[in-house]
């Protein structure tokens, strides 16, 4: 009789110990997990922080959603004043989106006519369109991309713009000093007509960028 009350407690003493087992093994499992999910919640963290670094490595500014490069920002950093090149491009990226907003889309032929109308206006005053852009520091490419922008603008500002036939006569009447006795008033009509558009456009042109930099959503990582 006492060896099977031996042989009982060394059986309840196994199931313990394999309790105790069983409960060290769920509780090493347990602990195991809690720690995958931890070094895993850290790595995922890590990885938002260098993709977010490694991003604005990568773009100094947004406009509206749409990035611009460091290396776009290097390349007219050669070009121009450190100081207003960040600022230059943000403008540009604006008056491109407002085009594409409105479906506005200008032709080669379109500044290929304004380049030539340029070439023709430097000439008549004797010297050349590579004259001029080498004295001001401007690339023929620079040029195309400054006489696209004009158009854009003027189609975006012009509903905005209006030049009277009295403003048109006053502006020559002043003027005919400078407009010689060569040509006509009706043959210069025109052409004074547009330099009074073009004068009007400059000065609501401010008003409007303003007011466009305000409502986007402008990020600067410099």
């Amino acid at each position: 009789m006492p060896e099977k009350k031996s042989s009982t407690v060394k059986s309840k003493s196994k199931g313990v110990v394999g309790n105790n087992a069983k409960l060290i093994t769920s509780s090493d499992h347990k602990n195991k997990k809690f720690i995958y999910i931890l070094s895993l919640s850290l790595i995922l963290i890590s990885l938002v922080l260098f993709l977010n670094s490694a991003y604005k490595r990568i773009y100094i500014a947004k406009v509206n959603g749409r990035p611009i490069s460091r290396l776009e920002y290097i390349k007219e950093l050669e070009k121009n004043d450190k100081g207003v090149v960040l600022d230059n491009m943000i403008t540009k990226s604006i008056i491109f989106q407002e085009a594409d907003k409105n479906g506005i889309k200008i032709s080669d032929a379109d500044i290929q006519t304004e380049l030539s109308n340029i070439r023709l206006s430097v000439e008549s005053q004797g010297t050349t369109l590579e004259e001029i852009l080498l004295y001001q520091g401007i690339t023929y490419e620079q040029l195309l991309e400054n006489i696209e922008i004009q158009k854009i603008l003027e189609i975006i500002l012009k509903d905005n713009i209006t030049v009277t036939d009295e403003e048109v006569k006053d502006s020559y009447e002043e003027n005919k000093d400078i407009y010689g006795s060569e040509k006509t008033f009706e043959e210069l009509e025109e052409s004074i007509r547009y330099q009074l558009i073009q004068s009007k456009i400059t000065d609501s042109y401010k008003t409007w960028l303003d007011g466009k930099k305000s409502s986007s959503n402008i990020q600067k990582y410099l």
